[in-house]
């Protein structure tokens, strides 16, 4: 290349010919001076081998098996690769028509594992049979890990009971979904990157997993539906609707107010982030939940000391639901100054946290254990608004820390519905560890 440099530099000089026509003299004068070859490779040994690094380690070997391409692989099939292929234009097998981007002349084989433990799915899986004499739950892997990948589930024992969850992602909407025992059932899904979809599965033996519209509530707020959530300019969330059907929509107005989304997950579930200066949202109107039985249920983390996560108070009367000292969980009723504290819980992650406001008694309850109350004189209020992430209409207490779903329920709720919500919101955001040892739903969502 040093003659190539000197006899193009003279000649460009000489010439003072135009750049164009200087880089067609460097090409021609390039490709006149290789040598137009071919080569024939032969070996003694029976084979050929890349050492495309001079370690001393094949990374390619052809012979009379194939051809394999990857370090220390012998040719045993026609062509073995090890690690990632790309294949950028379409592909056939056993045929030469290729009118899709993967055709298949013949069968094709996948994976088959048989589980009789609880297991989660990853990448090497595809059809999974269930054959445990008991109780077993598969997990779906994190669908937005997962974009276009399909599992198929059978379920062979008719002793046991089979839980499917959707992991970081919801299987239809729901949570769940359960192949009963006594039944034999099977069920195929895709991820579209937001969920699980059921192509198809059995028609009998799999219920749906049971969630709070199977009740009567006063609001819903689910931070994992996105569908729910309605972004301002800086990409924050200005409205959470409400999924109760009543119409109860939170709002906030200001840009600088609004909770963050996209950035903090629970259990892979995405939660609203409050930054505990000033963020909140609102929705007025709600006097629906003034001077009644209500019963509050938040899956939230906190980080702060004295952090309100629900409120519908003023400073003269009303309630709010707050945390204690870090570790302490408190539901109070402003009017006659009664507390209820619930303890303790571990700061900085996420817990199910209860409130009832039940004149005369005000409770407060933590993952589902006991509950801690206090007879007073009961609640007024004459505050129309309900508010998320702080108190005295978004005024004092910011909450720092993430909200993940809250759930209001108006009048009266028997033990069986509250224990319901408490196994729904536990198995959904990974907290059923939390749950009492003797609770009803603690191996199991309702």
């Amino acid at each position: 290349m040093d003659i190539f440099s000197i006899g193009v530099d003279s000649r460009l000089k000489s010439r003072k010919s135009s750049f164009a026509a200087g880089i067609f003299f460097v090409l021609s004068c390039i490709l006149a001076h290789i040598p137009r070859t071919h080569a024939n490779l032969n070996s003694s040994t029976g084979n050929i081998t890349f050492d495309i690094n001079n370690d001393g380690t094949s990374d390619a070997r052809l012979d009379s098996n194939g051809f394999a391409i990857g370090q220390g692989l012998t040719a045993s099939a026609n062509l073995h690769v090890e690690g990632n292929s790309i294949v950028t234009g379409k592909l056939s097998v056993g045929s030469t028509n290729s009118n899709s981007t993967l055709s298949i002349a013949g069968t094709s084989g996948f994976s088959i594992e048989m589980v009789s433990d609880n297991i989660t799915l990853g990448a090497n899986s595809h059809t999974v049979i269930d054959t445990a004499a008991g109780n077993l739950t598969i997990t779906l892997p994190y669908a937005g890990n997962a974009i276009g990948r399909l599992y198929t589930i059978k379920k062979i024992s008719l002793a046991n009971e089979l839980i499917l969850k959707g992991g970081g992602g919801s299987i239809d909407s729901l949570p769940s979904h359960t192949f009963t025992s006594g039944n034999a059932a099977s069920m195929t899904l895709i991820s579209d990157g937001s969920q699980w979809h059921i192509l198809s599965g059995s028609s009998s033996g799999i219920t749906d997993a049971w969630t709070p519209s199977s009740i009567s509530t006063a609001l819903w707020l689910d931070a994992n539906d996105y569908s729910t959530l309605t972004y301002g300019v800086s990409g924050n969330v200005s409205q959470w609707n409400d999924k109760s059907g009543n119409a109860r929509h939170l709002t906030q107005g200001t840009e600088s107010m609004h909770p963050k989304t996209g950035v903090t997950t629970l259990n892979g579930l995405n939660a609203l982030d409050f930054d505990g200066s000033n963020d909140f949202m609102s929705v007025a109107n709600a006097a629906w939940h003034n001077n009644g039985d209500i019963h509050i249920f938040s899956v939230a983390r906190c980080d702060g000391s004295t952090d309100i996560v629900v409120a519908n108070n003023d400073g003269a009367g009303g309630y709010f639901c707050r945390a204690q000292g870090t570790t302490q969980y408190r539901s109070s009723m402003i009017a006659d100054g009664g507390s209820a504290t619930a303890g303790t819980f571990t700061a900085a992650t996420p817990h199910i946290f209860e409130s009832k406001y039940a004149t005369p008694v005000t409770g407060a309850r933590i993952d589902g254990g006991t509950e801690v109350t206090f007879s007073g004189s009961g609640y007024t209020s004459t505050v129309n608004s309900l508010t998320i992430g702080a108190g005295d209409n978004g005024t004092t207490n910011s909450f720092n820390g993430e909200v993940a779903e809250v759930l209001v329920v108006a009048g009266v709720m028997s033990t069986g519905n509250r224990q319901k919500v408490e196994g729904y919101l536990a198995h959904k955001w990974g907290l059923e560890g939390n749950l009492p040892g003797d609770h009803p739903y603690k191996s199991s969502p309702p």
